[in-house]
Parts: structure tokens; C-alpha cells; sequence
């Protein structure tokens, strides 16, 4: 059974990668909300697929990350992370 998740699209201006780290600091792990096919080096040999053919997979792949929202949690854990999310944004 596949867990849910939560993809969150960050503003250009939110360093994604210090996000994600503070919010491992705060104990909640995320991961990237996606990859840019052409990043891939499958498809890029096979298909010559380079960086910018995509632009908006492109955008998506380095300003996301993946929120983890379980069908376990309680609404009060999602605000937990959601306020965690918020804090990590907010701090620079």
C-alpha cells in the first residue's frame, strides 16, 4: 500500500534544499517533489533529452519537496508539520 503524500511547490525565492534541511533539523522528514525527465540519465541518452527541454517540470523538480501526511496522522500532527513547513520557510 502506497503511503500519501503532500507536494509542496516552494516561491523561486525559498532556498528549497535549506528548507528541507531545517525541517529534518525540526524531525520531519521530506523528500524532492519530483524529477525533471530530462535530468534522468536514462532518458537523457536515450531520448537526448537535456535540462531546460521541460521547463516547467524543471521549475517543479527544484522549487518542491514531498511533505509526509499519513493516513495515521491526526489533524493535530498535520498542523505540526504544516507550522513546521512554515517556520523552515521563514528562517534563512
Amino acid at each position: 500500500v502506497a503511503e500519501p503524500s503532500v507536494v509542496v511547490e516552494l516561491d523561486p525565492t525559498v532556498d528549497r534544499d535549506g528548507v528541507i534541511a531545517r525541517l529534518a533539523r525540526a524531525g520531519v522528514q521530506t523528500t524532492l517533489g519530483g524529477y525533471d525527465l530530462a535530468d534522468q540519465p536514462y532518458y537523457s541518452e536515450r531520448y537526448g533529452l537535456r535540462p531546460g527541454d521541460f521547463p516547467c517540470a524543471q521549475r517543479l523538480a527544484e522549487g518542491s519537496l514531498t511533505l509526509p501526511v499519513t493516513i495515521e496522522m491526526e489533524i493535530a500532527d498535520v498542523q505540526d508539520v504544516v507550522g513546521d513547513l512554515v517556520r523552515a520557510m521563514e528562517d534563512k
